[in-house]
């Protein structure tokens, strides 16, 4: 699953460094940019590409696997038939999927049944070069009713089947509507869905940093297979990568993540952000003192010091294949992790419960061969709770066991 960039509130970073801009949104998790494209040249003066840029943009877009699946057009009624035969073009030598117009000005009945007509009939057109129509909305045309309908509504149903809708969730939620309700009550119009977040107040906020429910939003438009743009008129170039960063994480898809490692108050329910790390770190553990917490990443496990903001590798011997189970003893002398055993080189995969000293040192296997994963220790330090999955004579058995140990077993030598 991939997202896409709309192009107008990141103009300026485009301007200034095109390679620079795609090789940052491909890392961040992006596959497509739409962008905005207007026919005369001072359209550039609005953030808006004209159709020269689209073409020589092309190359470098190539270079770096992003793709356009839809564009903004702004036609002018006067020269409607030569721009038409430009998006005509267009279509069909990139294989551009979708262009998306806006509702008019004027949101009477009047003027909305005669942008109607002229929409059907572009839809028409453009379908012969194999592309569709798509009308986004902005926050007036929820607002405004026209018979007993938001003047959105009214536009597409008047556009006839043809016609598709590119719901922005931002605007959406500022012209009273709730986003989810209306994606899912119009599921067969919507081709696309546009990220975009609010403040309480109507102001725009950072993607996930609102009033929107963009995870509502992102599950409709995963199950009915939707184009899915950030959109955020006032943001920066990081501020786009860390939106792509978080819908990759919604997806399941582990790539192009980062993590936030935070504290919360349980009383008050207020978060601390901590740290924030390149890729993926699991399961925070505190120790006694307060002050530090465990973790693991990349199969190692790592020491995150609060007061100093100080990441330090915990010195685990041959487990360096961790996964996300791992406890400290009670007195935090020794630690416990689930690791895969180092000796299997032939693509076998397996889980030991290794126990080693917190300060370092090696390694000794408390499980031998099988899947086991860690959960507990007891309180008397004496015991440690895992799941296992063990062979039995009729069927695979997954079960909660516990291990006894003797501590000193795993001490380092004197």
């Amino acid at each position: 699953m991939y997202f896409g960039v709309q192009m107008y509130g990141v103009s300026k970073e485009w301007k200034q460094d095109p390679e620079g801009f795609l090789k940052k949104i491909y890392e961040a998790g992006y596959r497509q940019i739409e962008p905005c494209l207007g026919f005369r040249v001072d359209a550039r003066d609005y953030g808006f590409w004209i159709p020269e840029d689209l073409e020589q943009a092309m190359p470098l877009l190539a270079k770096y696997h992003i793709e356009v699946h839809a564009v903004h057009i702004f036609l002018d009624e006067y020269h409607y038939e030569r721009e038409l035969a430009i998006l005509t073009e267009l279509a069909q030598k990139y294989h551009i999927s979708w262009f998306v117009v806006k509702s008019p000005a004027r949101l009477t009945k009047d003027v909305l049944d005669e942008t109607a007509a002229r929409y059907r009939e572009l839809a028409e057109e453009l379908e012969k070069a194999g592309a569709g129509l798509l009308i986004h909305n902005e926050k007036e045309d929820i607002c405004i009713r026209v018979n007993g309908k938001t003047a959105y509504e009214y536009l597409l149903e008047a556009c006839g089947e043809k016609v598709g809708a590119e719901v922005d969730a931002g605007w959406m939620y500022c012209g009273g509507v709730d986003p989810e309700e209306f994606l899912w009550a119009h599921a067969d119009r919507v081709k696309a869905v546009h990220y975009k977040d609010m403040k309480i107040t109507g102001q725009e906020a950072p993607l996930g940093k609102g009033m929107v429910d963009l995870k509502a939003c992102f599950q409709f438009a995963r199950a009915n297979g939707a184009l899915q743009i950030v959109d955020m008129d006032a943001a920066t170039l990081e501020d786009t990568c860390r939106a792509g960063k978080m819908l990759s994480g919604w997806t399941g898809d582990r790539d192009n993540t980062d993590s936030i490692l935070c504290t919360m108050d349980v009383e008050t329910g207020e978060e601390t952000v901590l740290h924030e790390f390149p890729g993926i770190i699991e399961a925070p553990n505190w120790l006694n003192d307060g002050n530090t917490l465990l973790y693991n990443a990349d199969g190692k496990i790592y020491r995150y010091e609060i007061d100093k903001d100080h990441v330090e590798q915990v010195d685990t011997g041959f487990c360096v294949q961790c996964n996300n189970d791992h406890v400290p003893s009670p007195d935090n002398q020794l630690l416990a992790v689930s690791c895969m055993p180092p000796e299997l080189t032939d693509g076998t995969y397996e889980s030991h419960i290794y126990v080693l000293p917190m300060t370092g040192g090696e390694p000794k296997d408390l499980t031998g061969p099988g899947l086991s994963y860690l959960h507990g220790w007891s309180p008397d330090g004496k015991e440690l709770a895992y799941c296992a999955f063990r062979k039995s004579r009729r069927r695979r058995l997954c079960a909660l066991r516990s291990v006894r140990f003797h501590q000193t077993a795993a001490r380092k030598p004197a």
